[in-house]
């Protein structure tokens, strides 16, 4: 896989560090993990040749580097450490290298940069990481504290970072990213030319012959693209650009052809050519936090209640007060004519349509009653993705069963697609041709290990992380 979350939920999320729909950013769990102070201890070097059967990287990673953590220099060239990598810059000549994944980042949201000696080593929101030759390898290890904030700004931004070179003063900012200042000359802006969206994408809908982004922190944003065009040029995401829609954490989108539904923080959205935003007025609450269609209506979900939509004549049919006696939904699903709700307190929760609703909880038998997201397996079932307990299948009646060899049972997102299932989770993503057996697909060298989105889109997979977008 919100703002109208209970104290309670937001607190659990916080202590637990996982993020779901709309909560704050938290890190990977590491078990064992040690902090990460920089050292210059051996770590092995990872390579594809040494990727476990089944395993696919990615063809095209895209992130966001706007937001500069830390520079250093060892005198042929300087670092820094960016929220969308680490770039190495030739030495006066200030040609830039990119370190990410593919060169052994386990992220690409990396947090400090030191020279030890002979040895560049950084720190990751999620390892500790030395440069062996043009690769980096990593071990677990908690983030670096964050850095005292500046009080200077630079080119219209927070500074914090700089760094005085042969080719100049490096400036790094939070936001603008990084440049360098020559006395008697205009500041010259570095690195990539191309940025995926600031804040990391969740869910991608096309409507009228445009991709509608979903964001975490940054709004809806759209840009021209259909599914065949993004999935041949997933670098159009670069040039994302936000809609008007009066919301800046989206939680889910939903169309039926004729109208784009947004579930947000902020309400219920509606738009009927994807350029002007209408709030739905009939939903007084605000943290809607997600949508499904059932062929003639609209179900959607805040924290406390389920609301049936009457899409053609916008207005609420029917809404129900902590079904089950939940109180705080996550998700909705229809399958099959059935419909499931995701709950962090009882479960999956089954509605018969006119008002009964049947909770598969701990106390019935599963494995854990905190689920965060929902996926149709068009049978009348759905898979639930939980906090820690892995994903489960679960039918009708309650009978249940565990989807097999996660990179992590910490799950944050479900997709399913014919008999295809995807899974995101803190520790990385799999795919499923059979639920049944074990992954087919494990997806590595990805921007970040915490996914939230896995979409089948031009018949390539979308992958939304937590510092960058994915195609495989």
């Amino acid at each position: 896989m919100t703002g109208a979350r209970s104290a309670a939920a937001a607190l659990a999320v916080a202590l637990v560090s996982m993020l779901t729909r709309g909560a704050a950013r938290t890190e990977q769990p590491t078990p064992g993990a040690t902090p990460g102070a920089m050292g210059d201890d051996d770590v092995p070097v990872e390579t594809a040749e040494n990727d476990p059967p089944g395993a696919v990287r990615p063809g095209f990673v895209l992130g966001n580097s706007s937001d500069v953590r830390a520079l250093a220099a060892d005198g042929a060239f300087a670092w820094a450490a960016t929220s969308g990598g680490v770039d190495r810059y030739t030495l006066p000549s200030l040609e830039r290298h990119h370190f990410g994944p593919a060169e052994g980042l386990d992220t690409l949201d990396v947090r400090a940069v030191a020279v030890r000696g002979a040895r560049v080593v950084v720190e990751t929101a999620a390892g500790h990481c030395v440069l062996h030759g043009e690769r980096f390898a990593c071990r677990s290890a908690r983030p670096p504290a964050p850095a005292v904030p500046r009080d200077d700004t630079f080119a219209g931004a927070p500074v914090t970072a700089r760094l005085s070179t042969l080719a100049g003063e490096l400036v790094g900012t939070r936001g603008a990213g990084l440049f360098v200042a020559r006395p008697g000359e205009s500041p010259v802006a570095l690195g990539p030319r191309e940025q995926a969206p600031r804040s990391f994408v969740h869910e991608v809908v096309f409507y009228k012959d445009q991709a509608f982004v979903a964001t975490f922190d940054d709004g809806l944003l759209s840009l021209d693209a259909n599914p065949a065009a993004l999935a041949a040029r997933p670098e159009l995401l670069a040039s994302a650009k936000a809609t008007s829609a009066p919301a800046r954490m989206i939680n889910d989108l939903a169309t039926d052809g004729r109208t784009l539904w947004v579930a947000a923080n902020e309400g219920l959205f509606f738009s009927r050519d994807g350029a002007k935003f209408e709030r739905f007025e009939g939903i007084e609450q605000r943290g809607v936090t997600s949508l499904a269609f059932d062929g003639e209506h609209l179900f959607a979900t805040s924290n406390a209640a389920l609301w049936r939509l009457d899409v053609r004549r916008r207005r609420v049919e029917a809404n129900w007060w902590r079904p089950a006696g939940t109180r705080s939904l996550q998700a909705v699903a229809v399958s099959a004519g059935s419909v499931f709700l995701a709950s962090e307190d009882r479960g999956v929760i089954a509605f018969d349509g006119r008002g009964k609703f049947t909770a598969f909880d701990k106390l019935a038998g599963l494995p854990t009653s905190w689920v965060l997201g929902l996926a149709s397996d068009g049978r009348g079932g759905v898979y639930a993705a939980t906090l820690r307990d892995g994903v489960m299948h679960v039918d009708a009646h309650g009978a249940w069963s565990k989807l097999a060899g996660l990179p992590s049972d910490w799950t944050l997102q479900v997709s399913a697609e014919g008999s295809g299932v995807c899974v995101g989770t803190q520790g990385g993503a799999a795919c499923f041709d059979d639920a049944t057996k074990p992954p087919s697909r494990l997806l590595l060298g990805l921007p970040d290990a915490r996914v939230h989105d896995v979409q089948l889109i031009g018949g390539k997979l979308l992958v939304g992380t937590e510092a960058g977008v994915a195609l495989l």
